[in-house]
């Protein structure tokens, strides 16, 4: 048995910490102060010295089984057993990873490859995919614990997204007067978002937290703390989503509330298709919201798409990498700087393969959420992953950064699917009688997996029957 041994100086610390890791309560809020330094400051390195600082080794201590403990002159001897750190070779098993993994070397190779490339910029995009990888691994964890761990998480993150969605909103009334037409007050970020905070970028970001708050609210059962934030949560984000009048983002929450709908009681699915109901019209008697709707018209999409298509075919295998030029100019004289298809956007910067790879990651958060909410009742990595890729496919690309926007908007629901593959697919070993589980041939009721709970008959603790 390998042991790492780590003394602390009271018992009844020692015993703290112990209770709290293994319930991986400290790595909901390692992850959480990570997200608040993102979300509520505009320092754009703290989320990464946060990330490395405090999620990782958190996650590390979470992978570990405390299996014995001693007192020695005062000291609490602690011995975490690795035995509980399969799950770190069962990740690269998901295909939603080994996509990641696929899509972030095609786009690092992209990049090499380029004449205006130099070490210092093909090494730090190394250090990025890394702590990409490092992201998406962390964020799987959540959706490999119990249910009580990811509604925690939820709640949450959506009360820190929430936080600053009122800030900004309030920020941004109270520094602009209202304009005599309602399609000039876009809201844009005051705090939080470091270098992405245009109206575009936060209205998606918005968009997938205010859906996985509603998911966490119809799917899982929370106590009456977690109700409150879910809820006043959901309606500052959708508030956001509103003053941005970013029209992807609204569309993907309409997308993430059919999902939630269509996994959910007929109840929820009544009010669901009430509230679609009543937005339509709202649109349809109000001309100012019927203006924000339509006053952009398809914002020039068709002929962005044709002219990146027309790009992709000019290094069609190898694609340009994430630091040249891409620019294409319209008809009108503008010049935009990127595809607005994630998948276009795959396709120009890393070519054919990085392509497929972001089709797969795609598809795969897609089939495999929807595999975990069937098996557990849990809608949140499916309707967080369709509202982002709904958005996605209007607008957006998905390049390598140091902890910023795009790990919580893009990276979240795909690290959250990646999870629920796992705990499918390890279910299905358990129900099938292989010796292959959670915790290797000898399976334990270590927190860190709630296979044990998917592979029995009964619901998940915390969900609904």
């Amino acid at each position: 048995m390998t042991g790492i041994f780590a003394r602390f100086p009271a018992t009844e610390f020692s015993s703290i910490l112990r209770r709290w890791n293994e319930s991986h309560q400290l790595l909901v809020a390692a992850f959480v102060l990570c997200i608040a330094g993102l979300f509520l400051t505009n320092d754009r390195f703290l989320a990464q010295v946060l990330f490395f600082a405090l999620v990782v080794p958190a996650a590390f201590l979470a992978s570990l089984r405390f299996s014995h403990a001693s007192v020695s002159r005062g000291f609490v001897v602690t011995v975490a057993s690795l035995e509980s750190f399969r799950h770190l070779r069962a990740v690269p098993a998901s295909t939603i990873s080994w996509s990641v993994g696929l899509y972030l070397l095609m786009l690092y190779i992209s990049s090499v490859a380029q004449p205006q490339a130099s070490l210092q910029l093909t090494n730090r995009q190394f250090l990025m995919s890394l702590q990409i990888v490092s992201f998406v691994w962390v964020s799987a964890l959540f959706a490999l614990a119990r249910a009580d761990l990811l509604r925690a998480l939820i709640a949450a993150l959506s009360a820190v997204a929430g936080t600053s969605a009122a800030i900004n909103m309030i920020a941004y009334v109270y520094r602009n007067e209202i304009p005599d037409r309602l399609t000039d007050y876009r809201l844009i970020a005051s705090i939080g978002m470091p270098e992405y905070y245009n109206s575009t970028n936060i209205s998606a970001t918005y968009a997938v937290f205010c859906i996985a708050a509603v998911a966490c609210l119809v799917s899982h059962s929370t106590t009456r703390i977690q109700r409150t934030l879910l809820s006043v949560g959901a309606v500052l984000l959708f508030s956001g989503v509103l003053f941005t009048q970013a029209r992807s983002a609204i569309v993907a929450v309409c997308a993430g509330l059919a999902v939630i709908g269509a996994s959910a009681s007929r109840r929820v699915r009544t009010l669901v298709a009430g509230a679609v109901a009543v937005a339509a019209i709202i649109v349809i008697a109000v001309p100012a919201a019927r203006d924000v709707l339509l006053h952009r018209g398809l914002s020039d999409r068709p002929e962005v798409w044709q002219n990146f298509i027309a790009k992709a075919w000019e290094q069609p295998f190898l694609g340009f990498g994430i630091f040249a030029n891409i620019d294409v100019k319209l008809r009108d004289g503008r010049v935009i700087d990127q595809a607005h298809n994630i998948i276009l956007s795959a396709q120009v910067r890393g070519g054919a393969i990085a392509a497929l790879a972001m089709i797969a990651i795609a598809a795969g958060c897609l089939y495999w959420g929807t595999r975990f909410c069937r098996a557990t009742g849990s809608s949140i990595p499916l309707a967080a992953s369709v509202a982002m890729l709904t958005a996605g496919m209007m607008d957006y690309e998905i390049l390598t950064t140091y902890p910023a926007w795009p790990h919580v908007t893009f990276w979240l629901p795909i690290g959250l699917c990646a999870g629920a593959e796992i705990g499918v697919r390890w279910r299905v070993d358990l129900a099938a009688g292989s010796p292959r589980s959670p915790m290797g041939a000898r399976a334990s009721p270590d927190p860190i997996s709630s296979m044990a709970a998917l592979a029995s008959n009964s619901p998940r603790p915390g969900m609904p029957n």
